[in-house]
């Protein structure tokens, strides 16, 4: 999760609701798990809902529903990055040849535009995130690939945090004088509401 378009970024602590447009209960069960994993380090919640009309985010498994996006981008692939050319320098025709079943629109949309490099926060490129492709070392003009990744990156998680930071705790030790009752012992401590109490 190395780019993010500053005009479709969330508010850290946001609520989306998330429709699924079709797909089977494992691919959806699948995605749900990977989506819990980006929880541990975005102050992001999710909620998933059945009706369209009243979600944040709709996912689709079908290439004809690629352009549709839902109104909003969790973050943009890392092999669109404006990082990525220097790297990434594709063999269009094969991988056209290897995905004949997608319209050249969805090849375009999920593989060669590169997004410009205005607007964005991003990092370095990295070709360990989880938003990259697994890329062929024939579908770039000079053999570069790199396998597709299971698992969040460092870089990912640092970058999730970074821009959906959790709020810290917030914590007040207030000293109040005063004879201890026989109940309180030295050293207990307890909290209430943002305040923490402790008894010295």
């Amino acid at each position: 999760m190395a780019v993010i378009s500053l005009d479709k970024k969330w508010t850290p602590g946001q609520r989306l609701k998330i429709c699924f447009l079709d797909g089977s209960g494992t691919m959806q069960r699948m995605v749900q798990l990977y989506a819990s994993d980006w929880q541990r380090y975005a102050n992001l919640k999710f909620e998933y809902v059945r009706d369209v009309r009243n979600s944040d985010i709709r996912i689709s498994f079908d290439s004809k529903h690629a352009s549709r996006g839902g109104g909003s981008s969790w973050s943009c692939h890392e092999h669109q990055s404006p990082a990525a050319p220097e790297f990434v320098r594709w063999n269009e025709k094969a991988v056209q040849r290897d995905h004949s079943s997608k319209t050249s629109s969805y090849l375009k949309f999920n593989f060669f535009d590169v997004f410009p490099n205005y607007n964005l926060a991003r990092t370095a490129f990295d070709p360990s995130s989880i938003m990259i492709y697994g890329i062929e070392p024939h579908w770039t003009l000079d053999g570069w690939s790199c396998p597709s990744p299971m698992r969040l990156s460092d870089m990912d998680k640092a970058f999730a945090a970074e821009q959906y930071p959790f709020q810290p705790e917030f914590s007040q030790r207030l000293r109040i004088t005063g004879r201890r009752t026989s109940a309180e012992s030295r050293g207990s401590e307890w909290s209430v509401g943002d305040y923490r109490f402790y008894v010295d």
